[in-house]
């Protein structure tokens, strides 16, 4: 045994280190004792099918919908049609005059059209968007 080394304890041997010393955790008198709380948060990411057919109201813009006859996620292929709204409109304007052919102006127009979202892997129509 060395000069240095206690009785009972044996030195460190090559790269080891030895352990840190245990320190009590107590708050010195009168002064009180904070408690941490640490919360584990685990988040999960649910992802809802919406369900999609000729049933079904989108918007009127291309959106990211799960075909379910070919089961892909997939952004839709709009197709703009004339419907309620559009001839609505051609008679309105036919009507206060506009009979020479600008009132046919909204059947040009796909913001005046309701649109079919189709699925552009197989075809399916996947839902539609009316404008009244």
């Amino acid at each position: 045994m060395s000069k240095g080394a206690a009785a009972g304890t044996t030195p460190p041997v090559g790269n080891e280190n030895p352990p840190p010393p245990v320190y009590e955790n107590t708050p010195p008198e009168g002064h009180a004792q904070h408690v941490a709380a640490v919360s584990i948060v685990t988040s999960t990411v649910q992802v809802i099918h919406k369900r999609t057919g000729p049933g079904v109201f989108l918007g009127k813009y291309p959106c990211v919908v799960f075909c379910q006859n070919c089961g892909c996620h997939v952004t839709t292929r709009p197709e703009y049609i004339s419907g309620r709204y559009t001839i609505l409109l051609c008679l309105i304007i036919f009507f206060c005059g506009c009979g020479l052919g600008c009132c046919l102006i909204p059947m040009f127009m796909n913001s005046c059209k309701d649109v079919l979202h189709h699925c552009p892997v197989c075809g399916q129509v996947i839902g539609f968007h009316r404008r009244v």
